[in-house]
Protein backbone atom coordinates (compact mmCIF):
# COMPACT_ATOMS: atom_id res chain seq x y z
CA UNK A 1 0.00 0.00 0.00
CA UNK A 2 2.59 2.55 -1.18
CA UNK A 3 0.39 5.65 -1.41
CA UNK A 4 0.24 9.17 -0.07
CA UNK A 5 -3.22 9.49 1.45
CA UNK A 6 -5.03 12.73 2.26
CA UNK A 7 -6.56 12.44 5.74
CA UNK A 8 -9.03 14.93 7.24
CA UNK A 9 -9.62 15.40 10.95
CA UNK A 10 -10.58 17.91 13.64
CA UNK A 11 -8.36 19.38 16.33
CA UNK A 12 -9.57 17.86 19.62
CA UNK A 13 -7.62 17.57 22.84
CA UNK A 14 -6.21 14.03 23.20
CA UNK A 15 -8.46 12.80 20.39
CA UNK A 16 -6.61 14.22 17.38
CA UNK A 17 -3.88 16.80 17.73
CA UNK A 18 -2.21 18.16 14.60
CA UNK A 19 1.61 18.26 14.72
CA UNK A 20 3.04 21.73 15.29
CA UNK A 21 6.18 21.09 13.25
CA UNK A 22 8.30 22.59 16.04
CA UNK A 23 10.98 20.80 18.05
CA UNK A 24 10.55 17.56 16.13
CA UNK A 25 6.76 17.47 16.58
CA UNK A 26 5.88 15.98 13.18
CA UNK A 27 3.43 13.23 14.15
CA UNK A 28 -0.22 13.67 15.15
CA UNK A 29 -1.13 13.10 18.79
CA UNK A 30 -4.21 11.88 20.62
CA UNK A 31 -5.90 8.51 20.34
CA UNK A 32 -6.93 8.98 16.70
CA UNK A 33 -3.63 10.59 15.69
CA UNK A 34 -1.61 7.75 17.20
CA UNK A 35 -3.95 5.22 15.58
CA UNK A 36 -3.35 6.81 12.16
CA UNK A 37 0.41 6.71 12.70
CA UNK A 38 0.28 3.03 13.72
CA UNK A 39 -1.78 2.14 10.64
CA UNK A 40 0.67 3.99 8.40
CA UNK A 41 3.49 1.87 9.86
CA UNK A 42 1.55 -1.39 9.48
CA UNK A 43 0.33 -0.74 5.92
CA UNK A 44 3.34 1.28 4.75
CA UNK A 45 1.67 4.46 3.53
CA UNK A 46 2.30 8.16 3.98
CA UNK A 47 -0.35 10.76 4.62
CA UNK A 48 -1.09 14.46 4.38
CA UNK A 49 -3.32 16.05 7.00
CA UNK A 50 -6.06 18.60 6.45
CA UNK A 51 -9.03 19.95 8.40
CA UNK A 52 -12.46 21.08 7.14
CA UNK A 53 -12.82 24.88 7.06
CA UNK A 54 -16.12 24.72 8.96
CA UNK A 55 -14.65 22.56 11.77
CA UNK A 56 -17.52 20.05 11.61
CA UNK A 57 -17.90 16.28 11.45
CA UNK A 58 -20.46 16.70 8.71
CA UNK A 59 -24.20 17.11 8.29
CA UNK A 60 -26.53 17.05 5.31
CA UNK A 61 -27.69 20.43 3.98
CA UNK A 62 -31.03 21.30 2.39
CA UNK A 63 -29.61 20.91 -1.15
CA UNK A 64 -28.34 17.39 -0.40
CA UNK A 65 -24.64 18.23 -0.06
CA UNK A 66 -22.58 17.49 3.04
CA UNK A 67 -20.50 19.73 5.26
CA UNK A 68 -17.41 18.99 7.34
CA UNK A 69 -15.24 15.89 7.05
CA UNK A 70 -18.05 13.87 5.48
CA UNK A 71 -18.30 16.45 2.70
CA UNK A 72 -14.53 16.47 2.08
CA UNK A 73 -14.39 12.69 1.73
CA UNK A 74 -17.59 12.51 -0.32
CA UNK A 75 -16.30 15.09 -2.84
CA UNK A 76 -12.93 13.37 -3.10
CA UNK A 77 -11.00 16.21 -1.47
CA UNK A 78 -9.83 13.74 1.17
CA UNK A 79 -9.37 9.97 1.00
CA UNK A 80 -9.94 9.28 4.68
CA UNK A 81 -11.22 11.09 7.75
CA UNK A 82 -11.23 10.25 11.43
CA UNK A 83 -12.22 11.90 14.68
CA UNK A 84 -14.35 9.48 16.72
CA UNK A 85 -16.94 9.68 13.94
CA UNK A 86 -20.12 7.70 14.56
CA UNK A 87 -21.33 5.24 11.94
CA UNK A 88 -24.87 6.15 10.85
CA UNK A 89 -27.06 4.88 8.04
CA UNK A 90 -27.42 8.38 6.56
CA UNK A 91 -23.65 8.84 6.40
CA UNK A 92 -23.14 5.40 4.86
CA UNK A 93 -25.18 6.53 1.86
CA UNK A 94 -22.38 8.93 0.79
CA UNK A 95 -19.21 7.48 2.39
CA UNK A 96 -17.92 4.12 3.59
CA UNK A 97 -16.58 3.20 7.01
CA UNK A 98 -13.91 0.82 8.17
CA UNK A 99 -14.50 -1.88 10.73
CA UNK A 100 -15.61 -0.35 14.02
CA UNK A 101 -12.85 0.03 16.61
CA UNK A 102 -14.55 1.98 19.42
CA UNK A 103 -17.99 2.72 20.90
CA UNK A 104 -18.99 6.26 21.87
CA UNK A 105 -21.27 6.94 24.84
CA UNK A 106 -23.40 10.01 24.23
CA UNK A 107 -24.16 11.99 27.36
CA UNK A 108 -23.98 15.53 28.74
CA UNK A 109 -21.89 17.55 31.17
CA UNK A 110 -22.60 20.63 33.28
CA UNK A 111 -20.62 22.69 35.75
CA UNK A 112 -20.92 21.55 39.33
CA UNK A 113 -23.86 23.28 41.06
CA UNK A 114 -23.16 26.14 43.43
CA UNK A 115 -23.39 25.81 47.19
CA UNK A 116 -26.91 26.28 48.53
CA UNK A 117 -27.49 29.31 50.81
CA UNK A 118 -26.75 28.23 54.38
CA UNK A 119 -29.32 30.63 55.80
CA UNK A 120 -32.10 28.17 54.90
CA UNK A 121 -30.26 24.96 55.75
CA UNK A 122 -32.62 24.41 58.72
CA UNK A 123 -35.53 23.92 56.33
CA UNK A 124 -33.79 21.33 54.14
CA UNK A 125 -34.26 18.16 56.27
CA UNK A 126 -37.91 17.92 55.10
CA UNK A 127 -39.49 18.84 51.79
CA UNK A 128 -42.29 21.37 51.40
CA UNK A 129 -45.10 18.82 51.62
CA UNK A 130 -43.71 17.31 54.83
CA UNK A 131 -43.48 20.75 56.45
CA UNK A 132 -47.05 21.53 55.42
CA UNK A 133 -48.27 18.21 56.84
CA UNK A 134 -46.50 18.77 60.17
CA UNK A 135 -47.83 22.34 60.41
CA UNK A 136 -51.41 21.27 59.73
CA UNK A 137 -51.21 18.46 62.28
CA UNK A 138 -49.71 20.77 64.89
CA UNK A 139 -52.79 23.03 64.76
CA UNK A 140 -55.40 20.28 64.33
CA UNK A 141 -54.21 17.88 67.04
CA UNK A 142 -54.95 20.29 69.98
CA UNK A 143 -58.58 20.51 68.83
CA UNK A 144 -58.80 16.72 68.64
CA UNK A 145 -57.29 16.37 72.12
CA UNK A 146 -59.77 18.86 73.61
CA UNK A 147 -62.83 17.31 71.92
CA UNK A 148 -62.07 13.63 72.49
CA UNK A 149 -60.69 13.93 76.01
CA UNK A 150 -63.29 16.47 77.18
CA UNK A 151 -60.45 18.55 78.56
CA UNK A 152 -61.24 21.90 80.16
CA UNK A 153 -57.88 23.32 79.20
CA UNK A 154 -57.71 26.09 76.60
CA UNK A 155 -56.67 25.63 72.98
CA UNK A 156 -53.54 27.73 73.52
CA UNK A 157 -52.44 25.43 76.35
CA UNK A 158 -53.00 22.33 74.21
CA UNK A 159 -51.17 23.99 71.29
CA UNK A 160 -48.17 24.80 73.47
CA UNK A 161 -48.06 21.18 74.67
CA UNK A 162 -48.14 19.73 71.12
CA UNK A 163 -45.60 22.28 69.96
CA UNK A 164 -43.35 21.44 72.90
CA UNK A 165 -43.55 17.73 72.12
CA UNK A 166 -42.02 18.37 68.69
CA UNK A 167 -39.04 19.95 70.43
CA UNK A 168 -38.60 17.02 72.82
CA UNK A 169 -40.45 18.39 75.85
CA UNK A 170 -40.57 15.80 78.63
CA UNK A 171 -43.78 13.92 79.43
CA UNK A 172 -44.87 12.68 82.86
CA UNK A 173 -45.59 9.00 83.36
CA UNK A 174 -49.13 9.75 84.59
CA UNK A 175 -50.03 11.69 81.44
CA UNK A 176 -48.66 8.97 79.21
CA UNK A 177 -50.60 6.19 80.89
CA UNK A 178 -53.91 8.01 81.03
CA UNK A 179 -54.10 9.28 77.49
CA UNK A 180 -53.48 6.84 74.63
CA UNK A 181 -54.25 9.50 71.99
CA UNK A 182 -51.61 11.82 73.40
CA UNK A 183 -49.21 8.89 73.57
CA UNK A 184 -49.54 8.32 69.82
CA UNK A 185 -48.87 12.03 69.21
CA UNK A 186 -45.82 11.95 71.48
CA UNK A 187 -44.48 8.93 69.58
CA UNK A 188 -45.03 10.75 66.27
CA UNK A 189 -43.30 13.86 67.67
CA UNK A 190 -40.32 11.76 68.76
CA UNK A 191 -39.92 10.30 65.26
CA UNK A 192 -40.18 13.72 63.61
CA UNK A 193 -37.74 15.45 65.96
CA UNK A 194 -35.23 12.56 65.82
CA UNK A 195 -35.36 12.42 62.01
CA UNK A 196 -34.97 16.17 61.75
CA UNK A 197 -31.97 16.21 64.10
CA UNK A 198 -30.23 13.37 62.27
CA UNK A 199 -30.71 14.85 58.79
CA UNK A 200 -29.77 18.35 59.94
CA UNK A 201 -26.54 17.05 61.47
CA UNK A 202 -25.53 15.47 58.16
CA UNK A 203 -26.40 18.64 56.23
CA UNK A 204 -24.28 20.75 58.54
CA UNK A 205 -21.36 18.32 58.27
CA UNK A 206 -21.39 18.04 54.45
CA UNK A 207 -21.71 21.02 52.06
CA UNK A 208 -25.17 21.28 50.51
CA UNK A 209 -25.41 22.12 46.81
CA UNK A 210 -28.22 23.46 44.68
CA UNK A 211 -30.15 20.90 42.67
CA UNK A 212 -29.05 20.19 39.09
CA UNK A 213 -30.14 17.70 36.40
CA UNK A 214 -28.34 14.36 36.58
CA UNK A 215 -30.09 12.54 33.72
CA UNK A 216 -31.85 13.37 30.47
CA UNK A 217 -35.33 13.28 31.99
CA UNK A 218 -34.41 15.90 34.57
CA UNK A 219 -32.54 17.90 31.91
CA UNK A 220 -35.60 17.90 29.62
CA UNK A 221 -37.76 19.26 32.46
CA UNK A 222 -35.17 21.96 33.25
CA UNK A 223 -34.96 22.96 29.56
CA UNK A 224 -38.75 23.20 29.27
CA UNK A 225 -38.87 25.44 32.36
CA UNK A 226 -36.11 27.65 30.96
CA UNK A 227 -33.78 26.81 33.85
CA UNK A 228 -31.16 25.21 31.57
CA UNK A 229 -30.13 25.37 27.94
CA UNK A 230 -28.11 22.87 25.92
CA UNK A 231 -25.14 23.23 23.57
CA UNK A 232 -24.51 20.79 20.71
CA UNK A 233 -21.41 20.25 18.54
CA UNK A 234 -22.13 21.86 15.18
CA UNK A 235 -22.30 19.50 12.22
CA UNK A 236 -22.66 16.36 14.35
CA UNK A 237 -25.35 13.69 14.22
CA UNK A 238 -26.61 14.47 17.74
CA UNK A 239 -29.70 16.48 16.77
CA UNK A 240 -30.90 14.16 13.94
CA UNK A 241 -30.40 11.06 16.09
CA UNK A 242 -32.26 12.61 19.04
CA UNK A 243 -35.18 13.59 16.81
CA UNK A 244 -35.38 10.02 15.52
CA UNK A 245 -34.95 8.38 18.93
CA UNK A 246 -38.69 8.16 19.63
CA UNK A 247 -38.10 9.34 23.22
CA UNK A 248 -40.08 12.41 24.22
CA UNK A 249 -37.42 13.86 26.53
CA UNK A 250 -34.69 13.65 23.89
CA UNK A 251 -36.94 15.01 21.15
CA UNK A 252 -37.95 18.04 23.24
CA UNK A 253 -34.30 18.81 24.03
CA UNK A 254 -33.27 18.52 20.37
CA UNK A 255 -36.15 20.65 19.08
CA UNK A 256 -35.47 23.43 21.59
CA UNK A 257 -31.76 23.45 20.75
CA UNK A 258 -32.33 23.46 16.99
CA UNK A 259 -34.93 26.23 17.24
CA UNK A 260 -32.64 28.47 19.31
CA UNK A 261 -29.43 27.65 17.43
CA UNK A 262 -27.60 26.25 20.46
CA UNK A 263 -24.52 25.07 18.56
CA UNK A 264 -20.75 25.46 18.90
CA UNK A 265 -17.89 24.26 16.73
CA UNK A 266 -15.76 21.47 18.11
CA UNK A 267 -12.74 23.72 18.69
CA UNK A 268 -14.63 25.92 21.19
CA UNK A 269 -17.37 23.55 22.43
CA UNK A 270 -15.62 22.89 25.74
CA UNK A 271 -14.67 26.47 26.54
CA UNK A 272 -15.56 27.59 30.05
CA UNK A 273 -17.90 30.32 28.81
CA UNK A 274 -20.18 27.69 27.24
CA UNK A 275 -20.88 26.22 30.69
CA UNK A 276 -22.07 29.55 32.06
CA UNK A 277 -25.74 30.37 32.68
CA UNK A 278 -26.74 26.76 33.43
CA UNK A 279 -25.74 25.19 30.11
CA UNK A 280 -25.48 21.45 29.46
CA UNK A 281 -22.92 20.44 26.83
CA UNK A 282 -23.75 17.43 24.64
CA UNK A 283 -20.81 15.27 23.57
CA UNK A 284 -19.24 11.84 23.89
CA UNK A 285 -18.08 10.67 27.30
CA UNK A 286 -14.51 10.11 26.14
CA UNK A 287 -14.12 13.73 25.02
CA UNK A 288 -15.46 14.90 28.37
CA UNK A 289 -12.97 12.64 30.16
CA UNK A 290 -10.08 13.99 28.09
CA UNK A 291 -11.05 17.62 28.71
CA UNK A 292 -12.24 17.48 32.31
CA UNK A 293 -10.87 14.24 33.75
CA UNK A 294 -12.72 11.30 35.28
CA UNK A 295 -14.65 11.12 38.53
CA UNK A 296 -13.82 11.76 41.31
CA UNK A 297 -11.22 14.18 39.91
CA UNK A 298 -13.41 15.56 37.13
CA UNK A 299 -13.76 19.35 37.04
CA UNK A 300 -17.27 19.10 35.54
CA UNK A 301 -20.26 16.93 36.39
CA UNK A 302 -20.48 14.24 33.69
CA UNK A 303 -23.82 12.44 33.70
CA UNK A 304 -23.93 8.64 34.00
CA UNK A 305 -27.04 8.62 31.82
CA UNK A 306 -26.24 7.49 28.25
CA UNK A 307 -28.90 7.99 25.61
CA UNK A 308 -27.08 6.20 22.77
CA UNK A 309 -24.10 3.95 22.14
CA UNK A 310 -22.53 4.79 18.77
CA UNK A 311 -20.00 2.63 16.90
CA UNK A 312 -16.98 4.54 15.62
CA UNK A 313 -15.16 3.91 12.34
CA UNK A 314 -12.74 5.62 9.98
CA UNK A 315 -14.41 7.40 7.05
CA UNK A 316 -13.43 6.26 3.53
CA UNK A 317 -14.28 7.62 0.10
CA UNK A 318 -16.48 5.16 -1.79
CA UNK A 319 -13.86 5.03 -4.56
CA UNK A 320 -10.90 4.65 -2.21
CA UNK A 321 -8.40 2.25 -3.73
CA UNK A 322 -7.28 0.38 -0.65
CA UNK A 323 -10.39 -0.43 1.36
CA UNK A 324 -9.49 -4.07 1.85
CA UNK A 325 -5.97 -3.27 3.05
CA UNK A 326 -7.25 -0.63 5.46
CA UNK A 327 -9.90 -2.97 6.86
CA UNK A 328 -7.23 -5.65 7.23
CA UNK A 329 -5.07 -3.22 9.20
CA UNK A 330 -8.05 -2.19 11.33
CA UNK A 331 -8.76 -5.85 12.01
CA UNK A 332 -5.22 -6.28 13.33
CA UNK A 333 -5.68 -3.20 15.52
CA UNK A 334 -8.81 -4.73 17.06
CA UNK A 335 -7.36 -8.23 17.29
CA UNK A 336 -4.25 -7.20 19.21
CA UNK A 337 -5.93 -4.52 21.32
CA UNK A 338 -3.73 -1.76 19.90
CA UNK A 339 -6.36 0.97 20.06
CA UNK A 340 -7.30 -0.11 23.60
CA UNK A 341 -3.68 0.36 24.67
CA UNK A 342 -3.51 3.79 23.02
CA UNK A 343 -6.80 4.77 24.64
CA UNK A 344 -5.65 3.65 28.11
CA UNK A 345 -2.42 5.64 27.71
CA UNK A 346 -4.30 8.84 26.89
CA UNK A 347 -6.80 8.30 29.70
CA UNK A 348 -3.92 7.86 32.13
CA UNK A 349 -2.39 11.13 30.91
CA UNK A 350 -5.72 12.84 31.44
CA UNK A 351 -6.04 11.39 34.94
CA UNK A 352 -2.46 12.36 35.83
CA UNK A 353 -3.00 15.91 34.60
CA UNK A 354 -6.24 16.20 36.58
CA UNK A 355 -4.57 14.84 39.74
CA UNK A 356 -1.91 17.56 39.50
CA UNK A 357 -4.42 20.34 39.00
CA UNK A 358 -4.99 22.63 41.97
CA UNK A 359 -8.73 22.48 42.52
CA UNK A 360 -8.57 25.27 45.12
CA UNK A 361 -10.69 23.36 47.61
CA UNK A 362 -10.30 25.95 50.38
CA UNK A 363 -11.05 23.51 53.17
CA UNK A 364 -9.96 25.98 55.86
CA UNK A 365 -11.54 29.41 55.98
CA UNK A 366 -12.58 31.98 58.54
CA UNK A 367 -16.11 31.78 59.88
CA UNK A 368 -18.26 34.05 57.72
CA UNK A 369 -21.63 35.68 58.25
CA UNK A 370 -23.15 33.24 55.76
CA UNK A 371 -22.13 30.30 57.97
CA UNK A 372 -24.07 31.63 60.97
CA UNK A 373 -26.87 33.45 59.16
CA UNK A 374 -29.26 30.53 59.77
CA UNK A 375 -29.13 30.65 63.60
CA UNK A 376 -29.28 34.45 63.53
CA UNK A 377 -32.36 34.32 61.30
CA UNK A 378 -34.11 31.88 63.65
CA UNK A 379 -33.15 34.08 66.62
CA UNK A 380 -34.59 37.17 64.93
CA UNK A 381 -37.80 35.33 64.03
CA UNK A 382 -38.10 34.27 67.68
CA UNK A 383 -37.60 37.86 68.85
CA UNK A 384 -40.24 39.14 66.42
CA UNK A 385 -42.75 36.49 67.51
CA UNK A 386 -42.03 37.23 71.18
CA UNK A 387 -42.53 40.94 70.57
CA UNK A 388 -45.83 40.27 68.81
CA UNK A 389 -47.03 38.09 71.70
CA UNK A 390 -45.96 40.73 74.22
CA UNK A 391 -47.79 43.49 72.34
CA UNK A 392 -50.83 41.25 72.04
CA UNK A 393 -50.90 40.60 75.77
CA UNK A 394 -50.56 44.33 76.55
CA UNK A 395 -53.37 45.22 74.17
CA UNK A 396 -55.57 42.41 75.50
CA UNK A 397 -54.98 43.38 79.16
CA UNK A 398 -55.84 47.03 78.46
CA UNK A 399 -58.95 45.94 76.61
CA UNK A 400 -60.00 43.84 79.63
CA UNK A 401 -59.39 46.76 82.03
CA UNK A 402 -61.52 49.11 79.92
CA UNK A 403 -64.43 46.69 80.08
Amino acid sequence: MQHNIIVASLEMSQVFQFPSGKDGDVKPGGIEGRLLEELSQILQFTYTLMTPPDKQWGSKTDNGSWTGMIGLVNRGQADLALGLTGITQERQEVVDFTESYFVNERTFAIKFPDLAPRAFVYTHPFDVYTWIGISVLMFIMPLIFIKLTCSKRSYSHALSKTFGNLFGQSVTEREFKSKVLQGSWWYFSYLVSSSYSAVLASLLAVPLYNSAPTNFRELAVAVRKGEYKTMFPKGSAFIPDMLQSGKGDLISIAKKADKNGWYATVNNLFEEKNFANNTAIMANRVTFNFNFGQAPLATKFISDDVWKYMKVGMIMNKNFCCKESLNFGMGLVNQFGLFKRIFDDEIYKSWYRASKTDLDCKNDHALSLDDISGPFMILMIGYVLSLCVCLGEIIYSRYKLQK
